[in-house]
């Protein structure tokens, strides 16, 4: 079935918002914290102990959950919309292949999420990781523009950045370096505060916040990089396993099993995405410190997730993304 608006946002989102007129009496707030590239597989929460606890306690996990395509701008296209892959058009991270194309900004992007919450009366917020061309290689070659529903919108130009990126504020490019005060994730935490402070609890807002983490190449704020020496990625039965003869032939390319070399790469790779988690852990915190204090928690939905997995040695895989296999979606 071809869907005319996004009828998985609406669907939620008309849940529980009657839900909470039920409980409440008034709209509910939304903020969203999409990760990139996390996979529950090797990493459980490492590096995120306050969200690991405070959901735990205060919400709910969902172990059985899915994401529709293991590739970066068709997952996100497919949040942002509520529609799988061969509806919304975009099928790679090229613009060739539908990544903020000129017809995805004008077929789909009107109907996205944050649109269709400033329709519903939301104050709305995006700060992040976008779209992987956004502002790069229209027709016209123009750069971005600011999305339309957005009160703010903090999009990173390109890909995912640590470090040395652009950034559209509400239509004007700001370049960031390499300084300790340019961290990707602590400069959206710092929009994500500024914006939050001013909400109340008579116009309900929606929030959106996509840092880079865990994405490749990851690197760690100062202050971080020493630290998870002794953590390991989770050695389940897959790990490196030795034989996949009765297996996909993605799955049986050598070497097999990895080199001695390979596995202690795959080590630093883990310890380094960790780190970058953390960062995002005290992000969630400090915003939720922010509700508590404005009375605004106990009327505020948070959603953890991630735009899909990765596999870092299991069934022998090096470490990357892009297969149908629980690892990776």
């Amino acid at each position: 079935r071809m869907w005319s608006t996004s009828d998985l946002h609406r669907d939620i989102v008309i849940v529980i918002v009657i839900f909470s007129y039920r409980c409440h009496g008034t709209k509910p707030n939304f903020i969203v914290v999409m990760t990139d590239d996390q996979d529950y597989h090797s990493h459980k929460m490492k590096g995120m102990d306050f969200c690991d606890q405070y959901f735990r306690k205060n919400g709910v996990i969902f172990t059985n959950a899915f994401t529709t395509t293991p590739l970066c701008c068709p997952s996100r296209a497919s949040f942002l919309t509520g529609k799988y892959l061969h509806n919304h058009g975009v099928v790679n991270n090229s613009v060739s292949g539908g990544c903020y194309s000129e017809s995805w900004i004008r077929t789909q992007e009107p109907n996205t999420i944050g649109p269709y919450m400033k329709r519903l009366g939301y104050r709305t917020f995006y700060a992040g990781k976008y779209l992987n061309t956004y502002g790069y290689n229209l027709k016209k070659k123009t750069k971005a523009t600011r999305p339309l529903g957005y009160d703010w919108w903090i999009g990173q130009r390109g890909n995912a950045k640590y470090y040395n990126y652009q950034i559209l504020k509400n239509g004007t490019w700001t370049s960031y370096g390499k300084t300790k005060h340019d961290y990707f994730t602590n400069v959206l935490g710092m929009y994500s505060q500024d914006f939050l402070r001013l909400q109340n609890d008579v116009e309900p807002f929606f929030m959106m916040i996509t840092p880079a983490a865990c994405h490749s190449n990851p690197i760690s704020e100062p202050g971080l990089q020493s630290r998870y020496t002794n953590t390991m990625i989770e050695r389940n039965i897959d790990f490196n396993a030795g034989s996949t003869k009765n297996k996909h032939w993605l799955m049986r390319q050598d070497p097999i099993p990895l080199t001695p070399a390979q596995v202690k790469h795959l080590q630093w790779l883990h310890r380094k995405r960790v780190q970058t988690l953390e960062s995002v852990d005290a992000l969630v915190a400090k915003l939720i410190k922010i509700l508590r204090n404005k009375g605004l928690l106990d009327n505020t939905y948070i959603i953890m997730t991630t735009d899909h997995g990765f596999h870092m040695g299991h069934f022998s895989m090096f470490g990357d993304k892009r297969l149908p296999y629980e690892t990776d979606i």
